[in-house]
């Protein structure tokens, strides 16, 4: 699609959003603003786009701000420079696209090039490029939160030096300081921006969106903060997937549940050494009622392990396969409190349906190891014609 100072196109699950303009230099004004905002909007709300490449086209990425919108010239949309929603309040929502964003410096960059690329989450150049942050020369501060992004990126220091001293650096010192993630051939630029897009398309959208935020919210905060950050995204994630019927071929939904691993724990229930001695009395089992045998263990598996929020549908039928591995890392004493938990661990094409599996543990309350860690196979049978 084109926008009066951009082109937006689509290359497989990336979109491709490229500055131009007659002088090839790309200036910044008042309505690339507003068109930058209108095709990013587009790429982040569009579900076949996984990832978001930011070039120019010619001379320069981007080189700075029109010299008469900087000295108050009013563009063709009526505004002058900052009253565009790009600059006046669209940063936040830029850092927050929840797609993979890069930039690709195709050539020099300064100013609100450079700032605007901070947004992003990785930053490619061709060898020598130049950018230039010289908003002291030009008596203006920096813009788009960058003296948050820049400090984020390259620290504290080296954000300070560049913004009052140097001013100016080339990519290759750039990517020493990792201001700059690759410096890329020009003549392959493009094709690696693109090339780490449909990388980051082979990810789980939903999972992949989680990972970003938690990483953005990492900046800020201990340890503590990011355990709790990543709680709450998984609990998210596993929320979305709760009571979701799943046809049985549908490999794409399984992949989702996949990528979610392990619910947790359930509730701690207590397995008394009466009830461990009527197991024994009733199957013949081996043993004093001290510890819980195995096959107690495995027969409690749907006692101690929760929900896992959803079903497999339009099959003709399901077999269990068994267990293929069953392992008693520690053993259960009598009297013990045990918790369990489940993730699927695998769903393939079968010659007669779909073959998933199946990861169960159980663990006493207090200790770390398991006391059982088992795989059941489950065959959906497919459908006859």
């Amino acid at each position: 699609m084109s926008y009066g100072t951009l082109i937006s196109s689509r290359h497989g699950a990336v979109a491709l959003i490229e500055l131009v303009s007659e002088d090839g230099m790309n200036c910044y004004t008042p309505e690339m603003g507003e068109d930058l905002v209108a095709a990013l909007r587009a790429a982040a709300a569009d579900d076949a786009v996984a990832a978001i490449v930011l070039t120019g086209s010619g001379r320069a990425f981007c080189a700075g701000a029109h010299r008469g919108v900087l000295a108050g010239e009013i563009g063709a949309s009526g505004l002058t420079i900052g009253q565009e929603h790009f600059i006046a309040g669209f940063a936040p929502e830029f850092a927050a696209i929840p797609k993979l964003t890069i930039a690709a410096f195709n050539g020099a960059a300064a100013g609100i090039g450079v700032t605007m690329s901070l947004l992003c989450d990785l930053r490619l150049s061709v060898p020598g490029a130049k950018l230039r942050l010289n908003f002291a020369e030009l008596g203006i501060m920096p813009g788009l939160g960058s003296t948050k992004t820049l400090v984020d990126i390259v620290g504290l220091p080296a954000a300070k030096k560049l913004l009052l001293c140097d001013r100016t650096i080339l990519a290759e010192d750039a990517a020493a300081i990792g201001l700059v993630d690759d410096v890329v051939a020009a003549d392959t630029l493009l094709e690696r921006a693109l090339a780490l897009g449909e990388a980051a398309a082979k990810g789980q959208r939903e999972v992949a969106a989680a990972i970003k935020a938690a990483l953005n919210a990492g900046r800020d905060g201990d340890i503590a903060d990011a355990l709790r950050r990543e709680a709450d995204a998984a609990a998210s994630l596993r929320q979305s997937a709760k009571a979701q019927a799943i046809r049985y071929d549908d490999y794409d939904a399984f992949a989702k549940i996949e990528a979610i691993g392990f619910i947790p724990w359930g509730e701690a229930i207590p397995v008394g050494r009466e009830t461990v001695q009527r197991f024994l009395e009733v199957t013949g089992a081996p043993g004093d009622g001290a510890i819980i045998p195995g096959v107690m263990l495995q027969a409690m598996l749907p006692k101690l392990v929760p929900g896992h929020g959803w079903s497999v549908t339009g099959h003709s039928g399901a077999v269990n396969l068994g267990s293929p591995t069953i392992r008693f890392p520690v053993p259960a004493p009598a009297d013990a409190m045990l918790r369990g938990r489940s993730r699927l661990s695998a769903a393939k094409p079968h010659p007669k349906g779909t073959l998933i599996a199946m990861d169960f543990e159980l663990r006493e309350d207090g200790v770390d190891q398991p006391c059982l860690q088992s795989t059941i196979e489950l065959l959906y049978l497919g459908t006859r014609a």
